[in-house]
Formats: structure tokens, C-alpha cells, sequence
């Protein structure tokens, strides 16, 4: 705890907006880019959803490891409900981040030979200045040559 400042009564809080701080929220917030711009590179169909949910279970378990801390070893930080609200949307706003930078043709190279897993191309998304139509009609002739 900073010198000079009250005693923390509570490790825990609940009411998000209550006595938080901007400069707080923006931490937060950039230190959880990261995480969503990580997610996609390491699983295949990485969709908002869930990159959003693997953020939030990330920043929920930092949240209840601060809280568990506090009670059985004395810890310093507290469990706060807006730390787990500006972490998701840092992990959100780093997938929107990772999205736009993909579609740029030399970005997205360098990125797929970061990529633990094959990129998702089927799904109608425009790669590498193909059309989302050729992407379909491509999958479609795949799809008939292996039933006949």
C-alpha cells in the first residue's frame, strides 16, 4: 500500500464505476491488448466471443488469485470488478486491433508465420485479395469432389 494513504478495509469490490480511476482503466485496458491480439494466434477459429471470454476468465482468475492473496498471505491488491471490465475490453479491443491488421496483405504473412495452428480461410473472409465468393465457390467444388 502507497505510504500516506488509509488503510484498505475491503480486498474485495463489487460496484464497478465506484472510485475508479482513468488512468486505471486505460492500464488496464493496454495491458490486456496483448491478450487478444495472442488468442487468434493460437487457435484456429478465434471469433469476438471468444476472445472476449478467454480475456475475462484470464482477468478473473488475476482477480480471485488478488483476492485469495489477500486473505491467506496479506497481499497488497484488491479484487476489483472495473480491473476485470477494462481488462475484457482491452482483450476486445486487441482483437479489433489484430483483425484490422490481418487484412493488410503483408501484415497478414508476417502474421501466419507467427500462427500456432492453420488460419481459418472458410469462412467467406477476404485473404489476400481473394473474394469472399471465390473463398465459398472454392469450398463448395471441395465438397463435391469428396462425396463423388
Amino acid at each position: 500500500m502507497p505510504a500516506g494513504e488509509a488503510q484498505w478495509n475491503s480486498p474485495l469490490v463489487v460496484v464497478p464505476m465506484v472510485d475508479y480511476e482513468l488512468a486505471d482503466a486505460v492500464t488496464n485496458i493496454l495491458i490486456f491488448v496483448p491478450v487478444g491480439m495472442l488468442v487468434p494466434l493460437l487457435v484456429t477459429r478465434a471469433s469476438w466471443s471468444r476472445v472476449v471470454a478467454v480475456g475475462a476468465v484470464f482477468s478473473l482468475a488475476i482477480e480471485v488469485t488478488q483476492f485469495v492473496t489477500a486473505h491467506l498471505l496479506g497481499g497488497g491488491h484488491i479484487a476489483d470488478v472495473n480491473d476485470l471490465l477494462s481488462n475484457t475490453v482491452g482483450g476486445a479491443l486487441g482483437f479489433g486491433l489484430f483483425s484490422a491488421l490481418v487484412r493488410v496483405r503483408g501484415v497478414a504473412a508476417l502474421v501466419d508465420r507467427f500462427r500456432w495452428t492453420e488460419p481459418d480461410r472458410s469462412a467467406g473472409k477476404v485473404r489476400d485479395g481473394q473474394a469472399a465468393g471465390d473463398v465459398a465457390a472454392g469450398h463448395h467444388m471441395l465438397t463435391q469432389q469428396k462425396t463423388h
